[in-house]
């Protein structure tokens, strides 16, 4: 169980909202995929991944997809108690791949969605879900 993370001492609460980049997070040394979605579409092939960290005990979205095109990703947390509604969303809408800042998942249902958007402006919702820990 992590004690420390994102500079506090309980469990992973003070990484809540942080960037997964900023705070050394991304990378499979301190995080694993703890559930993975494929789209795959004429116009190409994209993943939307819900990361879990095993040091900070928190969750966070990130979507890899073609240049073309577009999309807002979100991670949500089931549990209301942990957060305002507002709380347990990050948006990211900058070049791809997207991702979200981290929230609180350990042992919670925790839920990335992306709402992608094709070149031929269709537009697809795809969700993956995890109970992290």
């Amino acid at each position: 169980m992590p004690t420390q993370a994102c500079g506090g001492t309980t469990l992973g609460y003070d990484c809540h909202g942080k960037s997964p980049r900023m705070w050394g997070y991304w990378d499979s040394a301190t995080a694993v995929i703890g559930s993975l979605k494929e789209i795959t579409t004429k116009y190409g092939t994209a993943y939307l991944e819900n990361w879990y960290s095993k040091t900070c005990g928190t969750n966070w979205a990130r979507l890899k997809m073609p240049d073309s095109w577009s999309a807002r990703l979100e991670i949500l947390s089931r549990e209301a108690r942990l957060c305002h509604p507002a709380g347990c969303t990050s948006y990211n809408t900058t070049i791809p791949p997207l991702y979200t800042d981290m929230i609180f998942g350990m042992n919670t249902p925790v839920t990335a969605q992306a709402f992608i958007k094709l070149p031929s402006g269709e537009e697809k919702k795809v969700t993956t879900d995890t109970t992290a820990g």
